[in-house]
């Protein structure tokens, strides 16, 4: 997904999820909804979130918010 993409569908910020994954994010009430930057890390985002909620590694993950888009 490009820059412009993301700003159409509602992502305002830049991020990285576990520290390595390259995000779109934005904020929804009260939670963070995030998308892989490409497919192959849209699918990652997904196999990681799993994989945290199949063994219940943890309440939450770790996002870094960067800059806007």
């Amino acid at each position: 997904m490009t820059k412009l993409e993301a700003k159409e569908k509602g992502y305002t910020h830049n991020g990285l999820m576990y520290g390595f994954i390259p995000i779109y994010l934005k904020h929804v009430d009260l939670h963070i909804d995030v998308v892989g930057k490409n497919k192959f890390w849209d699918v990652l985002v997904d196999i990681f979130l799993f994989i945290d909620n199949l063994f219940n590694m943890s309440d939450g993950y770790y996002i870094w918010e960067g800059e806007e888009l």
